[in-house]
């Protein structure tokens, strides 16, 4: 059956414009992190061949959009110390975990239907979140990831 909408995306656009340009570039950044979690998933769990390639190739594509936030926000020259990274940083991860719980909601029936947990499912986003931070605050310090 086709979708024309549903109430999480029309509130995602909404709340995205209203706040801001930089805003919804964030949470375009952490939709595309929380992806490769589902999709990382997905694919561990698929037994389909074509299906576990579609998935390869959308975490490909995925991985292309986070190296490019990843770029414009090390040229941003975001704080790596200080009140505002902390700030920054929880705000980054709580989003995160905002958008991630979002995407299972919407989701969770796809991967359980799969093999996958929710447990499997958070913990990859948890790796994926870290790994940006972390490739983040090597980029603002200098150190080439």
């Amino acid at each position: 059956r086709h979708i024309d909408s549903h109430w999480s995306f029309t509130a995602f656009c909404a709340t995205r414009r209203w706040l801001g340009v930089e805003f919804e570039l964030q949470v375009l950044l952490l939709t595309e992190i929380v992806s490769t979690g589902y999709y990382r998933v997905m694919r561990r769990h698929v037994d389909d061949e074509p299906l576990r390639e579609m998935c390869g190739l959308i975490m490909r594509d995925e991985a292309g959009h986070v190296a490019f936030h990843l770029d414009r926000l090390a040229a941003a020259g975001r704080p790596v110390q200080g009140v505002l990274a902390i700030f920054w940083k929880l705000q980054f991860w709580l989003l995160g975990h905002a958008a991630a719980t979002m995407l299972w909601v919407n989701h969770a029936p796809g991967l359980k239907a799969l093999g996958g947990t929710s447990r499997e499912y958070f913990r990859e986003v948890r790796r994926e979140i870290g790994r940006f931070v972390g490739r983040l605050e090597k980029r603002a310090t200098g150190i080439q990831s």
